[in-house]
Formats: structure tokens, sequence, C-alpha cells
């Protein structure tokens, strides 16, 4: 089953822009892919996208000890976020012991270097440091030149569109102007991620996939392949009906996967895209199965707040779904011992974690797009808590809103 993904064209006016962004995000239009839309690329951006693809498909034909010598920097993605190189993610063992690859990545960081002067507290905390540790070089491959201009040019022009997307957000959830501008004025620390689906040569494991589902704890993700025609293996979104839809890409577009950063923002209004990519059976034509796509993750400073915009609650004409957070505290969230070091609040973000439908109590991954709120799964949850600690009886438990939850998948990795 095929989704109709609004497209939306990058080049039109920015009075048009908004107003394409604006239908596209209603809820009518995205009821079958919420939180995605297309995007038509520039001619000079879909070429850059061709160049990035064709370079990282040399590298990822190189021996698997060749590409070993340049894996990136330890902690990726929690890590130094400006550092690149290669990170093998994802395998699975077949009946006879050996490893099957389903996904690998490349990481490109950003091509700037950091001008620590304009705003040096921004840099020198705990957490400034650990985001922007890139004394670390790149790690380019040598074998293959041409990957690190190709990506360092893409990088450069999906920035721009990244701007360009975050101004017609801000006209659409109507904010004052500059109220996300102002959220992303630093040095980024947000990559471009070059991902690898290795041709499939055994028929995989039942539920086995290549990205399992999920959604992007980021501002919002912009995903380029040129692959996009290939039969089976292609991005899948969940349905506000909770049916899984196959995501089809032409030639030069991009499909932009709205994050829990900017769900969060618009007070649930706008949805978080949960995506997976489904792990294809083999077929007798080769090379049917191997995919590349490229994925820029946007991110705001990682001090930005993010909590429900005055718009967004206005708009929405309820009350502030969730408490403040900030932006770095949401993409540490995978990382519990540096986010207690941090003193990041892990509790808080579990309850909204369950609020927005993606997780249980047991921190199992949900399949559900539907965002409740956050003071009911607080409420909820406390109230369970004192009842079985025995503490207080008659306390009206919240209307819980029932979860399907996904099995977790036992892989392999390398």
């Amino acid at each position: 089953m095929a989704a109709e993904v609004p497209i939306v064209d990058l080049a039109a006016p920015r009075d048009e822009l908004v107003e394409a962004v604006r239908a596209a995000f209603s809820a009518t239009s995205n009821a079958q892919c919420p939180g995605m839309l297309r995007l038509k690329m520039s001619a000079r951006h879909a070429a850059q996208l061709r160049a990035v693809h064709a370079e990282s498909r040399q590298f990822f034909e190189l021996p698997a000890a060749a590409k070993g010598e340049y894996l990136t920097a330890p902690g990726y993605p929690s890590g130094p976020h400006r550092c690149g190189g290669y990170k093998p993610q994802k395998a699975y063992e077949d009946a006879d012991g050996r490893l099957h690859m389903l996904n690998e990545w490349f990481v490109a960081g950003c091509p700037r270097p950091i001008d620590r002067s304009i705003e040096p507290e921004y840099y020198d905390t705990e957490e400034g440091r650990h985001f922007f540790a890139d004394d670390t070089p790149r790690n380019w491959p040598a074998e293959v030149p041409g990957l690190r201009p190709a990506a360092d040019e893409y990088f450069l022009t999906t920035e721009r569109v990244c701007f360009q997307l975050l101004d017609a957000f801000e006209a659409v959830l109507g904010c004052e102007p500059g109220e996300l501008l102002n959220r992303a004025r630093r040095e980024p620390f947000y990559v471009t991620t070059i991902a690898h689906y290795p041709e499939q040569s055994v028929p995989p494991p039942e539920g086995q996939m290549r990205i399992d589902p999920h959604y992007d704890q980021s501002f919002f993700a912009l995903v380029g392949t040129c692959d996009a025609g290939l039969p089976s293996g292609n991005l899948e979104v969940r349905g506000m009906d909770d049916e899984w839809r196959e995501v089809g890409l032409g030639e030069g577009e991009l499909v932009l996967n709205c994050g829990e950063q900017l769900a969060r923002l618009s007070n649930g209004m706008l949805h978080h895209a949960v995506h997976r990519v489904q792990n294809p059976q083999p077929t007798a034509e080769p090379g049917s199965t191997s995919r590349i796509s490229v994925m820029t993750y946007f991110q705001v400073d990682y001090d930005a707040a993010i909590t429900p915009l005055p718009s967004s609650v206005a708009a929405s004409g309820i009350p502030p779904k969730y408490p403040e957070s900030r932006a770095g505290e949401l993409i540490l969230y995978t990382d519990p011992e540096l986010s207690e070091r941090l003193g990041y609040d892990l509790e808080a973000q579990n309850k909204m974690r369950i609020a927005q439908g993606l997780y249980d109590e047991a921190s199992n991954m949900m399949a559900v797009a539907k965002p409740s709120d956050y003071t009911e799964v607080d409420l909820d949850i406390t109230t369970k808590t004192l009842q079985e600690a025995g503490g207080v009886v008659g306390v009206r438990a919240a209307e819980r809103t029932t979860l399907k939850s996904i099995a977790p998948q036992r892989t392999s990795r390398l």
C-alpha cells in the first residue's frame, strides 16, 4: 500500500511555500502519513544528492576491513556530532551462524570550523564540550577521494533548505518572527548521515527489519535517495489508522520527517513521523535490494527550550501538553549515563515519551503515532506507583490509551 504523501516545491515563493506546508500538515492531508511530506529539490541540489549517492556506494563496496579503518568517533550518535566516519550499525545471524548486514552508515560532519570566540560559554559547558569536541578530524576514506567534496557541498545546500523550512514552520505555527530561527543561531551539531542497506542474499528472519519502527528525536529530518524505484525495502510510514504504507519518492525529491522537538513545540498539532524500513526478500536481479539513503537530521541549539509555543497552545485550544525540555536533553535521551551526569530529568523524559504514544512504562517502543497528554500520563503513573506502595486508596487513575506493543527483535551487531 502506497502513502499519498503531500509534495511541496522548495522553489515556490515564500508565501506559496508556507501555504503548501500548512495544507500538507492539515489533518485531512496528513492522516495517511502523519508528520511527513515530500519536497521537490532544485536541479543543483538533486545533482549533489546523486553525487553523494555515487561516491558513497564506492565506499560501501570496499571490503569490511578497509571500511573499518575509518570508524566514527566513539559514542556516536550521542558523541561529538561534527566528527564523521564509518559506523557499522546492525546485522542478523542466519541458521548457519553467518552475519548478514542490515544497515551501515557513514557520518559526514559539518565542513565549517567552529569559531569559539563568538560565544565561548556555549561551547565550554559540559554539554558544549560533548557536542563540539571536534578536535578529532573527520575520517574521510582515502580510497574514495570524491566523497568528502560531494558530502560537503550537499550538506551546505541542505542546510539552507533546513533554514528555509524552519522559516516556513514559523509562519505555519503562527510564531513571532524569529521564534524558531533564534533557536538555531549558533554552530550546528546536526549531521548528514549516509545509510547503506546492502543486498540481501538469504531470506531474512520473520519480522527482521533494516530499520525498526521509530521516530526521530531531532527537529526534523530530510531523507533523499536515488534508489526510490526499487520494488521492495523502501521507507514506510505509519498512518493514523495504524496501517503501514510505503513512501514513494520521485526523482529529485526529499522526504521530511517531523521529529519529536517539532511535535512538542506545536503542542501535538504536528505529529512526529513513525517510520521504518522493511528487510526485503532476495530477488534474482542483482542489486535490486541494495539501497542508499542520505539523511540530514536538523537540530536547534542544544540549550534551546522545547516547550509548546504560545501560538500553538492558542491554536490547539488546550493547555500545554508537555513541560519544558531542552534540545540537547532530547537528543541524549538514548544515553542514560551521560544524561544523568548532565543533570537531565530522565523520569520526566520517560513520561513524556509514554504520553507521545511511543514507549510504555517498561521502555518498550510502541507502534502508535497518536500523542496523548503528559499530565494525564503523569497522573496515571503516579497513581499506580502510590497504589502499589499502598499509600493511597481510591485515587482516580487517568483514562489510558491502549497501545500496541512491538516485540523487540533479537539482532547481532557487528
